[in-house]
């Protein structure tokens, strides 16, 4: 056989397995790409999972609104997807803007030292909500204030001074551990003489008092034999309120928050959210302010926000135990 027909059938053989091999490879490509489209595992089925969760969350915006992501990796659709959405045209009509309303959140409010600003208590009387005024014995306009605020429907209690622990800046007329039984019983007689409208007592100070047992058990001996429940004030993280309470039998509940520490209205008005935030938390809460213009202010900003959330405003003595 001749070179030259060697070399021919040689050639010959050489394209018939070149062929052969660019056959499958193609083959194969085909294959993985078959393979790849066609089964849940790969980057673009992930892709497609999180724009059609994306869908879902949106699914009453006009498909025209939405971007068609280009073939991107997974990380990237998903940072996407966590842009807060911006109000425009298109999608003001799936963008609700009144607050979820809550079921059963319940806000109690007590003023304490009333009996010295009419002025500022009438304001209080024009919320329309049912705030429990703490009204102190031996105050120039103790009767007035506790008959006005009665009038109105709306409830009193007793805010009788107490020893507190620094025995800084205490009334003239205060309730001393230090007293034998029949003083204690005469001042808590008194207070209910000037008051007799109050349903309930709280204390004006009392770190010290609210902490001695033998005193709480005198006050709540008073408080069972006029059928009034006792709030304690929670001037002190020690306390025998509940302890002597629940011997006599008298309805009790503790402070949760103050208010107005600060006597700035933005500052007060952030205690008043923060009270709301712990209202839904927990379901309900109790706070105290204080008889105090600047206060009066922050409740007048704030509840009607907090009644378009849901919240209840309830009187003190609704969340007594």
């Amino acid at each position: 056989m001749s070179y030259r027909k060697k070399r021919r059938i040689s050639l010959r053989k050489k394209r018939k397995g070149n062929f052969l091999k660019l056959f499958i490879f193609l083959t194969a490509i085909m294959l993985s790409v078959y393979y790849f489209w066609g089964t849940d595992s790969g980057v673009i089925p992930q892709v497609k999972d999180v724009v059609q969760s994306m869908d879902k969350n949106m699914e009453e915006s006009p498909m025209d609104s939405l971007v068609e992501p280009q073939l991107v990796n997974q990380q990237e659709v998903v940072e996407k997807a966590r842009v807060p959405i911006e109000e425009n045209d298109n999608n003001k009509k799936r963008i609700n803007k009144t607050p979820v309303k809550l079921s059963g959140v319940k806000m109690a409010i007590c003023i304490d030292d009333a009996g010295r600003d009419l002025e500022t208590q009438s304001a209080y009387e024009e919320l329309g909500v049912p705030i429990t005024l703490a009204v102190m014995p031996n105050e120039p306009y103790t009767r007035e204030a506790a008959a006005s605020w009665h009038a109105k429907g709306l409830p009193v209690i007793i805010h009788q001074p107490m020893e507190s622990i620094s025995g800084v800046g205490m009334e003239p007329i205060v309730l001393l551990t230090q007293m034998d039984e029949n003083s204690i019983r005469k001042m808590i007689r008194e207070s209910i003489r000037q008051i007799p409208e109050a349903r309930g007592m709280n204390n004006h100070q009392g770190s010290k008092a609210t902490a001695d047992f033998r005193v709480m058990d005198i006050v709540m001996s008073e408080m069972a034999s006029q059928n009034m429940f006792f709030f304690d004030s929670a001037t002190n993280s020690v306390t025998e309120v509940a302890h002597a309470a629940d011997m006599h039998g008298v309805l009790h509940a503790r402070n949760n928050l103050f208010v107005d520490n600060s006597s700035d209205v933005d500052d007060i008005c952030q205690m008043i959210r923060e009270a709301a935030d712990r209202a839904k938390k927990n379901g309900q809460i109790i706070i105290i302010g204080h008889c105090r213009p600047n206060t009066v202010t922050a409740f007048q900003k704030m509840i009607p926000q907090l009644q378009k959330e849901g919240i209840e405003f309830v009187s003190l003595s609704d969340l007594v135990q």
